[in-house]
Parts: structure tokens; C-alpha cells; sequence
């Protein structure tokens, strides 16, 4: 289930991101990739969720974030 939900607010934000929205998860995910790079668990771990939670209000749907929150 929540790889579908996930599949969904992905085509979501790919249709609806701004640009300033896209080089915000860019900057996450350098981020994320520097922590996985020195093997830092707990703060790839948490940005990993933020980047998450990003995506999900990029998304813009009540309704997904949710099914999600379930």
C-alpha cells in the first residue's frame, strides 16, 4: 500500500513541484548522500523522513497525506 501511495505522490510533485520546490529535495538529497557517505545512519535516517515529508506536502492532497498518516 504505501508503495503505491509513494508511486502517487511522486507523479504528483513531478507534475506540480516548482522550481524553487525541486532544488529544495536536490539540496536534500546531496544532503542525505554526504551523511551516507560518512556512514551517518541517524542523520541520513532523519533527513531521509524529512525528505519524505517534503514530497508529501509538495504533493498538495489532503487526502494522500492522509492515507499515509494511517
Amino acid at each position: 500500500m504505501r508503495e503505491a501511495l509513494d508511486q502517487l505522490i511522486g507523479e504528483r510533485v513531478a507534475q506540480l513541484a516548482t522550481q524553487e520546490q525541486l532544488l529544495n529535495l536536490k539540496a536534500l538529497v546531496a544532503d542525505m548522500a554526504q551523511l551516507a557517505s560518512r556512514q551517518d545512519i541517524k542523520g541520513y535516517h532523519a533527513l531521509n523522513l524529512k525528505f519524505h515529508d517534503m514530497l508529501l506536502d509538495y504533493a498538495g492532497n489532503s487526502r494522500l497525506t492522509r492515507a499515509i498518516g494511517r
